[in-house]
């Protein structure tokens, strides 16, 4: 009986601690998309930002094409950044904000463009 006793705690521990995994691990799945979102986001505006500062300094205006090595140069480590996702980004012309392949980077930069 004892033994019984035990073994409908342990069970009933178990399912408690399922109980309590399952409710929280949808939150940190959310968490981890708005993280990777932020980032992607972060990466456009940098690469945004960059575009204007090489326009400003090789006196281009808007709709104007660069080379993106030299833009590269204006972003921390010369380089393009990497899309959280495994997207791809689109510069764009100066004066456009730049594109995401990934769909969050989508969204975001037809709302920037509006």
């Amino acid at each position: 009986m004892n033994n019984r006793i035990k073994r409908v705690w342990l069970v009933l521990a178990i399912l408690a601690m399922v109980i309590i995994i399952g409710a929280t691990l949808p939150s940190f799945v959310k968490a981890r998309s708005k993280s990777s979102l932020n980032a992607c986001v972060n990466n456009l505006r940098q690469i945004d930002s960059a575009k204007e500062q090489w326009a400003m300094a090789n006196d281009r205006t808007s709709g104007e094409d660069f080379v993106v090595s030299e833009v590269n140069e204006y972003i921390k480590g010369n380089t393009t950044p990497v899309c959280p996702h495994g997207g791809t980004y689109v510069y764009n012309p100066i004066g456009v904000f730049p594109e995401c392949s990934c769909s969050e980077g989508k969204i975001v930069a037809e709302e920037h463009n509006k």
